[in-house]
């Protein structure tokens, strides 16, 4: 009977944290966890708009290391592709089709390993714009932790034009 009390509360304290339920990770402004400051919502594969998870406000879609708009995953539409710590145009796997490269935490433009180069600092669930890690320079906030993968495929959709 003891073990059957445990159990139930086991469950609904997942049930209370949004385990059990697959809370969406959220994406906030700089460094706000506020709801009104929530941007996109990351849940099962799908880029939502805001705190939405209808269907129609999906933008991104993520599955097996491939990126593609709105709901679609058909190789066709296919419009970046992670693979060894790059994420590369299309489907692409040449030098020429490489956008940008993770490497210690860092996003850099390119195939570059260059200081310069960098455009972004993802550390503590927080992107810094260039090799900052300075509070005042939170670009975005994250309510998760995302893989290299992810990370870098919605950093190129938000700000495509610091990335090339």
């Amino acid at each position: 009977m003891r073990f059957g009390k445990i159990a139930l509360a086991m469950a609904l304290t997942l049930l209370a944290g949004g385990l059990w339920a697959g809370e969406p990770l959220r994406v906030y402004k700089g460094t706000s966890s506020s709801w009104s400051d929530v941007i996109l919502s990351y849940q099962d594969g799908r880029w939502y708009k805001g705190t939405s998870s209808s269907w129609s406000d999906v933008l991104y879609t993520c599955r097996d290391n491939h990126w593609y708009t709105g709901t679609s995953s058909s190789w066709s539409d296919v419009v970046l592709t992670y693979r060894d710590s790059r994420i590369y145009r299309g489907t692409g796997s040449s030098w020429s089709d490489v956008v940008l490269t993770y490497r210690d935490s860092r996003i850099y433009r390119g195939t570059s390993s260059s200081w310069s180069d960098v455009a972004f600092t993802y550390k503590d669930n927080r992107l810094y714009r260039g090799t900052s890690s300075s509070w005042s320079d939170v670009m975005l906030t994250f309510s998760g932790k995302l893989s290299p993968g992810e990370l870098m495929g919605l950093v190129y959709f938000l700000f495509r034009a610091e990335c090339l």
